[in-house]
Parts: structure tokens; C-alpha cells; sequence
């Protein structure tokens, strides 16, 4: 990864890597390889910000991490991602499936057994689209 001053960054290259990094961080998980999940998440997620603009792939990331992290009982980074990927997708995509399965589990109105079963079908759909799209993971394997 490109330290923040370094004039080297390439936006193309280095998006193509942050969604490189969610494809694998989805195939971790799938794997319940979750530390590894994680790193790849947060190293897609580094790249995403470095670039400093807000996108649909930093959104999936952000929602892959907070399923992640809802696996971890880790609710205070569960409901950061969440959030900023519900944001996300509000302004970018107003209409995406995510925010209909990111609500529910912000209100803690749906179990995660119950968001993994309402998920799984959009995020096969969207995983479907093109092997370099940015695609959320639909649930991690408990």
C-alpha cells in the first residue's frame, strides 16, 4: 500500500486492488478465515480512503466489515461500518438492496440469522455481475 504522500498512487490500480481485496476478503469469510477477512477488508478499505471519495466498492467493504465484525460481537464497529456504508449507499445508490438488510440490523429489529437469510439472494445477484465488481458478502458462515 502507498503511504499517504506518495505521489505512486494510481486510482485505477488501486481500485482494481481494493476490489481485489474485498473479492478475497468475501472468499475468507466464506472460509471462516475471519482474521483473514478482516485484514483484507481493512487493507480495501485503506485504498478506498486513500483515494478520498466516497464510492459503492468503499460502501460493500464497509458492509462486509460491519457483518464481519457482527460475527466478532463486536457491536461498536459492527454499527460504525454499518452506518457509513447505509450513508454511502443513501447518497450514491438510493435504491440498493444493502440498505433494505443494513437498517434492520442497526434498529436490532432483525437477528443476524434472520439479516443472513434476507441478504443471501441480493448478494448472489450482485457477485453475479462481473468477476472485478466490488460485491458484498451475503453472510458469514457461523
Amino acid at each position: 500500500m502507498n503511504p499517504g504522500g506518495d505521489k505512486s498512487f494510481d486510482s485505477g490500480t488501486d481500485i482494481t486492488k481494493a476490489q481485489s481485496l474485498n473479492n478475497h476478503g468475501v472468499l475468507y469469510a466464506e472460509m471462516k478465515q475471519l482474521d483473514d477477512a478482516e485484514e483484507c477488508f481493512n487493507q480495501a478499505l485503506a485504498l478506498y480512503k486513500h483515494k478520498s471519495t466516497q464510492s459503492i466498492g468503499m460502501a460493500h467493504v464497509l458492509y462486509n466489515l460491519g457483518c464481519l465484525y457482527s460475527d466478532f460481537l463486536n457491536d461498536k464497529h459492527t454499527k460504525s461500518c454499518l452506518e457509513e456504508a447505509l450513508d454511502i449507499y443513501t447518497i450514491l445508490s438510493p435504491d440498493h438492496p444493502n440498505i433494505k438488510t443494513i437498517r434492520p440490523m442497526l434498529r436490532g429489529t432483525s437477528g443476524v440469522s434472520d439479516t443472513v437469510a434476507a441478504v443471501s439472494s441480493t448478494n448472489q445477484a450482485q457477485r453475479s455481475l462481473s468477476p472485478a465488481q466490488d460485491a458484498p458478502i451475503s453472510a458469514l458462515p457461523k
